[in-house]
Formats: C-alpha cells, structure tokens, sequence
C-alpha cells in the first residue's frame, strides 16, 4: 500500500456500526475437518465445563496474604529491570540500522555471552546482587538485539517480496518452537 491510508475504516465510518459479515462465512468450507489436539496425539477434551465446577474452583490465596514491606520499591525494580532490558534492545535496534548482518553479528555476541556470565555471577555471590543483574539483563539485551535484527534480516534479504510473508512466518514459528519445546520437554520430564 505504500503507507497509503484507507478512505475510511471497513463498515464503521458508513452506519456507525460494524458491518455485517455473517454471510461471508456461509462461502467458507474447509478442505477436511478440524480436530483440535493438545500434544501429540492428544485430542483436546471440548466438554462443557458446568459453573459449578468453575466456582468449586480453589481460590488463590495471594489475595489473604499480608501485605508486603516495600511492595512500591519491587515494583519499581521489576519496572526498572524491563526498562533497561527492552529499552537497551531499542536502542540497539535504532543506533544500527545501517550495520550489515556480518558487523552486526560480530557486535551482538560478546555482550550477550558477557550479560548470561554477568546474569549467573549475580546469582551466585552472597547476597545476591541486584547491580549485576540489571546490568547483566542490560548487557544480554543488548546482544541478543543485535542477534536478532541479523537473523531475521538474514531470512528478508534473500526472499522475494512474494515469498517475505511466508519466510517470516516459518521465522517466527521456528523461533517460538525454540523457545517453546524445551520448556515442555523439561516439564513432560518432571511429571513423570
């Protein structure tokens, strides 16, 4: 579209309500039926749940618990900390718009080996240490943006404009599935 804008919102600006889709559904017909699975093999369970059973439910007891000291001062630091780690990914995003992959790369892998050593190292002095972890948290974003920007232009640089959408999406599904699968197989290991 090439930042063109739209005349006007699709159903909303003509009768200031929102348009009536339900006969667009009557044309659509799936190729075979959908199953919804959980896993591997495992067909997700579609019962209804009876609102009895929801309000049987045992209630959390955060809520009962005394209120804590300082509980403004964590909040802070938990805000602190998620500013400087997306806030220093930001930056790195913005200062190297011109890098090519290779110097980005280069430039992306020892903060990030340098905040992981400097993440552990806050762990394990006595007491643990807040500094070293912010500063760990700051050094590892600061890397893994780097990182990132160069694989994922990595993946854009080669594609066609007809072929980005595609390559972008088995991008961020292979990454999710990076992320993902681990967790779960550590979790399927602990349960049994």
């Amino acid at each position: 579209m090439h930042r063109e804008r739209l005349a006007a919102l699709p159903g909303l600006l003509d009768d200031a309500r929102a348009a009536d889709v339900g006969d667009l559904l009557d044309d659509v017909q799936l190729a075979q039926q959908v199953v919804a699975t959980l896993g591997v093999g495992l067909r997700l369970d579609a019962r209804p749940v009876a609102r009895a059973h929801v309000f049987a439910a045992a209630q959390p007891v955060a809520r009962d618990a005394a209120p804590l000291a300082g509980r403004e001062v964590m909040g802070g630091l938990a805000g602190a900390a998620i500013f400087l780690t997306f806030g220093g990914g930001v930056v790195v995003q913005l200062a190297t718009a011109g890098w090519p992959s290779h110097r980005l790369l280069a430039a992306g892998i020892p903060p990030i080996l340098a905040g992981l050593s400097v993440l552990v190292l806050s762990a394990r002095t006595a007491p643990p240490s807040l500094a070293l972890f912010l500063l760990g948290g700051l050094l590892a974003s600061l890397g893994a943006a780097a990182i990132y920007r160069t694989s994922l232009a990595v993946v854009i640089e080669p594609s066609d404009a007809d072929d980005r959408a595609g390559a972008l999406a088995t991008f961020f599904v292979a990454g999710y599935a990076a992320i993902s699968l681990p967790v779960v197989g550590i979790g399927e290991g602990w349960c049994r």
